[in-house]
């Protein structure tokens, strides 16, 4: 929403109160009405998307209209109008561009959501929780982490164990291997090659962690495919 308030109706019967600043996710094939309160102080950017995941099935923000995001402090307003812009120019390379920016608004976005997730879920250590999701390919001390939260080393480790159920060592290894699974079962890469990209330096200790996580061997991954 660039400018104005709009109430938009959903298929039920419900309705949504939008206003400026307001990021609104619209699922494909809604159903809906709008009703601007001035039609003089009006202004939305409409953009159009599919995102698939490396399985390609399409990813969503829910079944139903709603608030994504709110930009109060005007982050991602610039960035719209000038999706809108290059859009419009419609120079060679404009769509490549426009989704370049698309894409930089949605990560970013993902990641303010996320924070606010990981605040309420895990109120005194999020902040580690997102490091370690954003960095998982990095080594790190469980000191560093707790110094990021304001703790001391020993009550950091003890309430991540607890709200999370494994150390954040555990942790940044689960990540890696979810990661590997999903490259492995992309076909694009050879076992070595995604032990590689995910940090394990020991082909053996790699195929006993992907063991371990998952049950199976990952060259069983890759024939099967």
């Amino acid at each position: 929403m660039i400018k104005g308030n709009n109430t938009i109706t959903r298929e039920d019967g419900s309705s949504l109160a939008a206003s400026e600043g307001d990021i609104i996710f619209y699922p494909k094939n809604t159903y809906y009405t709008s009703v601007w309160e001035d039609v003089n102080n009006a202004g939305q950017i409409v953009i159009k998307f599919i995102i698939e995941d490396s399985s390609g099935i399409q990813m969503s923000f829910g079944e139903n209209i709603s608030l994504l995001f709110n930009d109060k402090y005007v982050t991602y307003k610039p960035q719209f109008e000038n999706i809108l812009a290059v859009w419009n120019g419609g120079e060679i390379g404009f769509k490549i561009k426009c989704h370049s920016i698309f894409f930089e608004i949605f990560h970013n976005i993902s990641q303010e959501m996320l924070k606010t997730v990981y605040r309420a879920r895990h109120s005194s250590i999020y902040k580690a929780v997102l490091w370690i999701e954003n960095n998982y390919l990095e080594e790190f001390s469980p000191e560093k982490l707790a110094r990021m939260c304001n703790m001391c080393g020993s009550n950091f480790r003890r309430l991540f164990t607890m709200q999370l159920g494994m150390s954040p060592c555990r942790y940044r290894n689960t990540l890696r291997m979810k990661k590997s699974f999903e490259l492995i079962s992309s076909g694009n890469y050879t076992v070595s090659e995604v032990a590689s990209l995910m940090n394990f330096n020991d082909i053996s200790y790699f195929n006993k962690m992907f063991n371990r996580h998952f049950g199976c061997n990952p060259s069983s991954v890759k024939s099967s495919i």
